[in-house]
């Protein structure tokens, strides 16, 4: 009975460390895959960034106006139609406003 109970303390325990040796591995896993997709991800963007044949000079001016631009070019629209949306409002608080009074009954006879 003692020698089977030594068995099963030793098999719990050897279940134990395999299990954290387990999750070890796969925490690793995890990391070098992480690790290894930002990896490929940089050497995609470094071709793409270095390739400078495919691209010409004047191209490369243009697209860095347009996204030194573009920032600007939102503030201004949402500027333009924040000031839209508070007239369409105001036109249709205004329409309901007639509608209602002109539905009180008035006192003349």
């Amino acid at each position: 009975m003692d020698n089977e109970t030594d068995y099963t303390k030793q098999l719990k325990t050897d279940n134990k460390n395999l299990e954290a040796e387990l999750q070890k591995k796969q925490s690793e896993l995890r990391v070098y895959d992480r690790v290894n997709f930002y990896y490929s991800q940089d050497e995609v963007m470094f071709v793409y960034y270095s390739n400078q044949e495919k691209y010409s000079m004047p191209m490369s001016i243009m697209y860095l106006v347009i996204f030194l631009v573009l920032p600007f070019t939102f503030h201004v629209i949402s500027r333009f139609l924040y000031k839209l949306f508070f007239m369409i409002l105001q036109l249709f608080n205004n329409g309901n406003a007639a509608y209602l009074y002109s539905r009180v009954p008035s006192d003349q006879k």
